[in-house]
């Protein structure tokens, strides 16, 4: 599977822990999975539990009786709903940038703006039933990942294309979206045309949109750790990569639904987990 790079980012979905009730995350990071999470559904919140862009992909399974659904969304372009069914509780797991096993009938590209109910046992014939009596995420976590070991392919060597791609990947997010593509060209040997051939293929996206992507959950990271109302939207970190604070502004509304001042305002009241 995909090599994880130490500087690569957790990708944030942060009105789940926002909206939603008794949250909780456990890091992975194996088998391109990078944490876990679970929640219950707040029924006065549920219409504004909004996915943003993350550039990855999500399973979430519904619990409910004897009953268990499974979803599985892409990256998102904007704030966009995130819908949850008829369910009460729900574990979940975010893949990292371009790491996931995907059913047969579906490619990458499917599930760009997408949330699609497909059948639990893709993911392993007993997990549901597994994940139905599962006392605990970790219990939870280490179902899924004895289930999602026995697909991984048995010859894990990398084709020159996957190769590459991880390479692309994890510059973008150790510069934190700001490479050009002409560096990427030169650093790689390949034509700038074939890197975005290549990587749409993987991802879904071009390298320009997952740039736009990891710049803006680059932000999300450094107002969570600079604490929310002190942040502001005040003022723009050198490092960001935007253009001028209108720039900003404009990418976050659209990615978050909200301005800076007033997503600064919500972490405040209700801090992310750690």
């Amino acid at each position: 599977m995909k090599e994880q790079s130490p500087n690569a980012m957790i990708p944030l979905q942060p009105y789940v822990a926002l909206t939603m009730d008794r949250y909780q995350m456990q890091m992975a990071g194996q088998y391109g999975i990078s944490h876990f999470y679970t929640f219950e559904k707040n029924v006065q919140n549920e219409g504004k539990l909004l996915s943003v862009p993350d550039g990855s992909v999500d399973l979430l399974f519904g619990l409910m009786g004897s009953r268990v659904h499974c979803f599985i969304s892409g990256t998102v372009l904007r704030a966009k709903r995130w819908p949850l069914g008829g369910c009460d509780r729900y574990f979940g797991l975010r893949f990292m940038p371009g790491s996931v096993i995907l059913p047969k009938d579906l490619s990458i590209e499917d599930l760009v703006d997408r949330d699609l109910e497909i059948r639990p046992e893709i993911y392993g014939t007993r997990l549901a039933g597994e994940l139905l009596q599962a006392a605990s995420l970790p219990e939870q976590a280490s179902l899924f990942l004895e289930a999602y070991a026995r697909l991984l392919p048995h010859d894990q060597d990398r084709s020159a294309t996957q190769a590459l791609e991880n390479y692309i990947t994890i510059r973008i997010c150790e510069c934190r979206g700001n490479i050009s593509m002409a560096a990427l060209s030169e650093e790689t040997g390949y034509s700038p045309a074939y890197i975005r051939r290549t990587f749409k293929g993987i991802h879904g996206i071009s390298p320009k949109k997952f740039q736009r992507i990891v710049r803006f959950q680059s932000l999300l990271h450094q107002m969570d750790t600079l604490g929310g109302p002190s942040y502001g939207g005040a003022f723009l970190p050198e490092d960001t990569g935007y253009y001028d604070q209108s720039h900003l502004i404009k990418d976050f509304k659209n990615f978050t639904g909200l301005t800076p001042q007033t997503y600064a305002a919500m972490i405040a009241c209700t801090p992310l987990p750690a």
